[in-house]
């Protein structure tokens, strides 16, 4: 435990330390850059490229001249294939009207007599209600404002701080331990023997 705690308290002190000597040499290291003067290059001289030779030419092809294609061939006429002419088609029977018979007229209904309705009496006239004029309404009166009620501050209460419950120690129960049932042994039921029954006969029917 001492061991940990010395690692611990030491640690943040050992990295403090290695940081600010890294930015130490980092600083005199680029101070030194700075402070260096670089060694002057010599001018290097002017290389004069020497002129290229001329392109060779190059000589003219001779036009190649495609030979002429044969005409093609004339395809031969074909010969125009006359169709038979077709029978006449076969001349079919009129079929006779069917000839409806008479209905016979329906019988004349008589005319019946408008039933005239009795002439109904006018509505009395409603006489005309004389329009009601309400009277005016005094104003209400003021209400007066009524004074703004201060309550008077209550007591702060002093905070009552309990003292911490015991915690309750339950005794541990023993496990119960179960006696092993015996496995119940069934007595082996003989098989029962069916007796084999004849097969019917039908008779057979001639």
């Amino acid at each position: 435990m001492a061991s940990l705690r010395f690692l611990t308290f030491f640690s943040p002190l050992l990295l403090i330390v290695t940081l600010s000597l890294v930015a130490n040499t980092s600083r005199t290291e680029a101070r030194r850059i700075l402070e260096t003067t670089l060694p002057k290059v010599p001018a290097l001289p002017k290389t004069e490229l020497p002129e290229l030779p001329p392109l060779p030419k190059v000589p003219e092809l001779p036009k190649t001249e495609l030979p002429e294609l044969p005409p093609l061939p004339k395809v031969p006429e074909l010969p125009k294939t006359e169709l038979p002419e077709l029978p006449p088609l076969p001349k079919v029977p009129e079929i006779p009207k069917p000839e409806l018979p008479e209905q016979p007229s329906l019988p004349k209904v008589p005319e019946l007599p408008k039933p005239e309705l009795p002439e109904q009496p006018s509505l009395p006239k409603v006489p005309e209600l004389p329009k009601t004029e309400l009277p005016e309404l005094p104003p209400l009166p003021k209400v007066p404002e009524l004074p703004k009620t201060e309550l008077p501050e209550q007591p702060s209460f002093p905070k009552v701080e309990l003292p911490p419950l015991p915690k309750p120690e339950f005794p541990v129960l023993p496990k119960p331990e179960w006696p092993e049932l015996p496995k119940p042994e069934f007595p082996v039921l003989p098989k029962p023997e069916l007796p084999v029954l004849p097969k019917p006969e039908v008779p057979k029917f001639p």
